[in-house]
């Protein structure tokens, strides 16, 4: 195997430097214990690198979540009750940072989901006001004005 004179933590440029299996996990399992403070967890474990973790909250006006790890992959965040709000975020350390962020802005109740034909948007506002959206699909037909016009659905903080 060709070498780059590079020890394996010292990145190439433009390359973005993976977490270590155990640091990512830590920080996972860390913020998985302070989100069971306010919800029920319910754990599977379908093989030793992929688990999902669903997370319900005690108050039923929030939102609940699910988070799927993909061993040295990425982290999948869902949240909403329609087809939005689905992040993909890598497994590293800036990955991670986010995925902590939107969480505590959803245990927070600083989420709101906008529903549309066969659509909805989830916004989760960061601590530091900065509102991050994703929105997803069922199907293909555009709707043009549906997040000004839908119904949007404010939930409730975990505690």
């Amino acid at each position: 195997m060709p070498t780059t004179g590079r020890s394996p933590t010292m990145p190439m440029r433009g390359h973005t430097v993976a977490v270590p299996d155990d640091d990512v996990r830590r920080d996972l399992d860390a913020l998985e214990v302070w989100v069971a403070g306010v919800a029920d967890v319910h754990r599977e474990e379908h093989s030793e690198k992929v688990v999902g973790v669903h997370f319900d909250p005690r108050n039923a006006e929030a939102l609940p979540m699910t988070w799927l790890l993909l061993g040295g992959h990425e982290v999948i965040l869902e949240a909403g009750t329609g087809s939005g709000g689905r992040w993909e975020l890598p497994w590293t350390a800036k990955g991670v940072t986010l995925l902590r962020q939107l969480v505590e802005g959803i245990v927070a109740g600083r989420v709101v989901e906008t529903f549309g034909p066969k659509r909805s948007c989830v916004t989760v506002t960061l601590k530091d006001g900065t509102k991050v959206s994703e929105t997803g699909y069922t199907g293909w037909r555009p709707s043009p004005g549906w997040k000004r016009r839908g119904p949007t659905v404010e939930y409730a903080a975990y505690a």
